[in-house]
């Protein structure tokens, strides 16, 4: 029974220094120029099956999670990214600004009532 324990012990420290050792360290992103060098010419995935690509001249298009696509024009402000989404219905979002992180092949973007996580494919 001893053995049992200690075995399990082992288990559970091994799990929790790699999980440890895995975590992500997020850099903020402050600037036009170091989010599009993170993101041009990349597809990134989020949502489970929504996609987001990022040109250097500000525009932004993919497909949010229900298949539904999307286009719009970004800009910084005040170490922000800032976007006007138009949907395939025509609608606009509005402008919405939000914090940008990065970590590996990870974007992070975090608005005033909620934060995506961007994976590049």
């Amino acid at each position: 029974m001893k053995r049992a324990h200690f075995t399990l012990g082992a288990v559970m420290i091994l799990a929790f220094a790699a999980n440890g050792a895995s975590a992500e360290s997020w850099k903020r992103i402050k600037t036009k120029e170091a989010f599009v060098a993170a993101m041009e010419g990349k597809v990134f995935e989020w949502g489970g099956t929504g996609t987001a690509r990022l040109s250097s001249d500000g525009t932004t298009s993919g497909k949010l999670p229900d298949a539904s696509a999307y286009s719009g024009n970004c800009v910084w402000n005040y170490q922000r990214y800032c976007r006007n989404i138009k949907l395939a219905n025509g609608s606009e979002t509005g402008t919405d600004c939000a914090r940008v992180d990065a970590a590996g092949n990870k974007i992070r973007i975090k608005f005033k009532s909620r934060e995506s996580i961007l994976t590049a494919k």
